[in-house]
């Protein structure tokens, strides 16, 4: 069976160098790397900022965790899906980790 690759949607994550950044920044953090940065953002943007960063770290370190149930992993699965959704609705941007 063949299949037509040129119509296959990618979907990737468009912004500018200071994105780019930004989201680099917010990986090293999650990997664990002391990171300094300062944003201009309105009050809502920072929390859902934050939210969406620590959201995303609090589930890298369940998914890691040597005791972790299906259970615990879902309700940070599902935390980190609800402050996706408010980053998103916020930037317009889908949060990437």
């Amino acid at each position: 069976m063949k299949t037509n690759r040129t119509k296959e949607k990618l979907n990737e994550l468009h912004v500018n160098g200071v994105g780019k950044l930004l989201f680099v920044s917010v990986a090293a953090w999650l990997a664990g790397k002391a990171i300094s940065m300062r944003i201009r953002a309105s009050k809502r943007e920072a929390l859902a900022l934050a939210r969406a960063m620590i959201a995303s770290k609090k589930f890298q370190q369940e998914i890691s965790k040597p005791g972790a149930t299906v259970d615990s992993v879902m309700r940070v699965m599902s935390d980190k899906t609800r402050s996706a959704r408010e980053f998103e609705a916020c930037f317009g941007q889908r949060w990437p980790l």
